[in-house]
């Protein structure tokens, strides 16, 4: 923004000043305005968008009364007027000077005339009216040749043909424009400082209050008016006690630092930043910044989701990418969601490979958590002595090259959503003592902190050993266990739920080349008995590698028997790795479905001897053989076991 001027002149000076201007190119706007002022004259509106206003005489000191602008006032110094005497000398003994009142002093004058040894005479003028041009007529008759004064006053004696020497000379003329110039600058620059301050107060999303040391308030934002519920002329000139509880005034006058105070004001929740300013020891002011608890709560949720988003803490699955052919398992997908709705802790049990990660998602992203963070932890891929640090996070200065200022740990980073513990069984015992403390406490107490961090987080744990025979044994916190053991979820391996493996294999090859799958799909059926035939010990990741590898094998001018080969070899090798005969395409299905038959008869045999012994008490009975007590019930209803 340009500094502005604005010169309010006539005549001569009008003219003295644009020759002046047209020299000096400084840094501003000029503009005239050629008019003469009087009491009653009004200003133009136009006239606001001045900094500055350059007048001299009359016109000047009635813009002083008639804005609040500076006027800089063109006036004649001592020197200008002896030498305008000087020049005068030429034409008359006796010098005569018109000029306004509050040009020069008679002191002034009294120096001139003990320099020059003259008798100089004055006339002064308050008014511009037709009393000036009488005086110059009264001096004209009385013999007088020669007029100092204005430009005005110079034009009318010229009028009635007397000399006249102009009292502005140029070097004055140029002061008053570089001074005009660089207080408009200065202005200028102060206005565009005030505006932009003005619009971050007002365009804050903070409420903002700014007071004298008697807390009067003095200055409110319209967030601030809207917080108050009141308009800015009820705030204004108040004390903060009409508006705030006794805490804030407590904590405005306790000390001389800035703290924030949580309170309350008509029913709405803000915590108030209170920011003393200080001048030579002593409070001068205050400051108070207001913030709408719910606008906090809002501003952190978005912080934290884009930082899941960038660190990956997101969810990806979900229960529609589950498509299950069996029973039991259609089953455990419909617990699933029925747990989803709750916030009890969760422990999924399953052989590795099973997708237990991918069931902890899908079950966040079902319940009231969805679209908040889904951190996943891997217990037994992080060393020991890193882990507590990772799951808690630390201080600044915890252990040597612990990062400035602390790192907070993954169940910080999981407030609001859901932390996923895999492999929890791998936890050394000293770990899951502190993990049952943070798990009750619902706080974590960061690695060589000393204050407690509260979270809000949804726990949900996974391993692929039996936690409950671990727990017997003392290989794991029998009352971790009991803490986590809300809910309990059980993946059967893909041996046990065959009709799935197919609908899986295709699912996969068509994700990752499109092309291999239209080549196998005309020959489902002895594909199905290939896949089948093998036990899958890796499960469903064992089997997402295997389409892995067909896509990657794939040729332009490949054959479905070529495919069909490659398949059977590489499943050959897989059994002879295990100790398992080969086979052939053909006879898959049917040894397939003689080894289970023939295991299912010899486990229900099983079954039914440990219930015997145990007199039918189903943990007992589950203890003995080796496998949970819900893995029990599950074989028993599979097998159409009425044993009492």
């Amino acid at each position: 923004m340009q500094p502005r001027v604005c010169i309010i002149s006539v005549g001569r000076t009008s003219k003295v000043i644009s020759d002046e201007l047209k020299t000096l190119r400084l840094p501003a706007e000029f503009v005239f305005h050629e008019m003469l002022l009087y009491e009653s004259t009004k200003l133009p509106k136009s006239l606001d968008r001045f900094d500055v206003f350059l007048s001299s005489g009359n016109n000047a000191q009635i813009l002083k009364e008639k804005t609040d602008k500076p006027v800089i006032t063109i006036s004649p110094s001592t020197y200008d007027v002896l030498l305008a005497c000087n020049k005068a000398m030429e034409f008359c003994e006796s010098p005569v000077v018109i000029a306004f009142k509050n040009d020069f002093s008679t002191q002034q004058l009294d120096q001139i005339s003990t320099i020059l040894s003259l008798n100089i005479t004055v006339e002064y003028y308050d008014k511009i009216d037709n009393r000036i041009e009488g005086t110059i007529l009264r001096y004209k008759n009385a013999g007088q040749k020669c007029m100092i004064g204005s430009g005005l006053v110079c034009d009318y004696a010229e009028k009635h043909g007397m000399r006249s020497i102009y009292l502005f000379p140029r070097e004055s003329i140029r002061t008053s424009l570089q001074t005009a110039a660089d207080l408009a600058a200065s202005i200028c620059q102060k206005n565009s400082q005030n505006l932009q301050l003005s619009s971050m107060i007002s365009n804050s999303r903070q409420g903002i209050l700014f007071t004298d040391n008697q807390q009067t308030i003095f200055l409110c934002n319209p967030v601030a008016q809207e917080y108050l519920q009141a308009g800015e002329s009820e705030i204004i000139g108040q004390k903060i006690s009409q508006f705030f509880p006794r805490e804030i005034v407590q904590s405005m006058l306790s000390t001389m630092e800035t703290r924030s105070v949580f309170c309350k004001i008509k029913s709405m929740q803000f915590v108030v930043e209170i920011i003393p300013v200080i001048s030579k020891n002593e409070i001068t002011n205050w400051l108070l910044y207001l913030d709408d608890v719910n606008s906090i709560q809002k501003t952190e949720r978005y912080i934290r989701r884009e930082v899941w988003a960038q660190k990956g803490f997101v969810a990806k699955y979900t229960f529609d990418m589950y498509h299950s052919l069996n029973p039991h398992c259609s089953e455990i997908l419909s617990t699933a969601k029925s747990f989803s709705q709750n916030d009890e802790s969760i422990v999924i049990l399953g052989e590795t490979g099973t997708g237990k990660e991918v069931l902890a998602q899908s079950i966040h992203n079902y319940s009231k958590r969805s679209g908040k963070a889904f951190v996943a932890v891997n217990c037994a891929a992080i060393p020991e002595n890193l882990l507590e640090s990772e799951l808690f996070g630390y201080s600044e200065g915890a252990f040597t090259g612990a990062r400035k200022g602390g790192k907070e740990g993954y169940f910080e980073m999981a407030h609001m959503g859901t932390i996923f513990l895999d492999e929890i069984s791998e936890m050394s015992p000293a770990l899951q003592s502190k993990l049952l403390r943070v798990i009750q406490e619902k706080q974590v107490l960061r690695v060589g902190g000393t204050k407690l961090i509260p979270f809000d987080a949804r726990i949900i744990v996974a391993t692929n050993r039996n936690l409950w025979e671990l727990a017997q044994k003392d290989e794991f916190r029998k009352d971790l266990y009991y803490r986590l053991n809300v809910l309990e979820l059980e993946i059967p391996p893909l041996r046990e739920r065959a009709e799935d493996i197919l609908p899986l294999f295709e699912r996969f090859l068509k994700e990752l080349s499109p092309a291999v799958w239209e080549l196998l799909s005309p020959h489902c059926a002895e594909l199905g008995e290939l896949l089948s035939s093998y036990s899958w010990p890796g499960n469903v990741r064992e089997l997402e590698n295997f389409a892995h590898m067909l896509a990657a094998s794939w040729q332009p001018d490949d054959l479905a028997q070529k495919k069909l080969r490659l398949i059977t070899n590489t499943l050959n090798k897989k059994r002879q790795r295990a100790g398992i005969p080969s086979i052939t395409a053909g006879e898959g299905n049917m040894r397939l479905t003689s080894i289970r038959t023939a295991a299912q008869n010899n486990e229900a045999e099983q079954i039914k001897a440990a219930l015997i012994a145990c007199d039918g008490k189903y943990i007992k009975a589950a203890q003995m053989l080796g496998i949970h007590r819900i893995t029990l019930w599950r074989k028993l209803k599979k097998l159409d076991a009425e044993i009492k």
